[in-house]
């Protein structure tokens, strides 16, 4: 068989919708991974281990980590855990 104009337009939609959805995703996956280097580049400085400076970054990343697993995907996080808990480290 042959299709029909309408059918043609269909999968042509069809086709370029998955291809937008997927633009979008890879756009949101760059977009989380330029925010966790920034924040990793922020965690290494000297000052977010002084003190109750670090109790306060312990809830914001707790927060930003739930952020990203909602907006990236689970194991989103998992480069900026890494470099939290190397920085908790020098902390303890």
């Amino acid at each position: 068989g042959t299709s029909s104009p309408l059918d043609k337009g269909k999968n042509q939609e069809l086709l370029i919708s998955r291809k937008v959805e997927e633009t979008l995703d890879n756009s949101r996956t760059t977009l989380w991974n330029l925010g966790c280097r920034r924040v990793t580049v922020l965690l290494a400085l000297p000052t977010g281990t002084e003190g109750e400076h670090f109790l306060q970054i312990l809830e914001w990343m707790r927060m930003f980590m739930s952020v990203g697993e909602s907006f990236a995907g689970k194991g989103a996080t998992t480069q900026l855990q890494s470099a939290f808990e190397r920085q908790s480290a020098r902390y303890f």
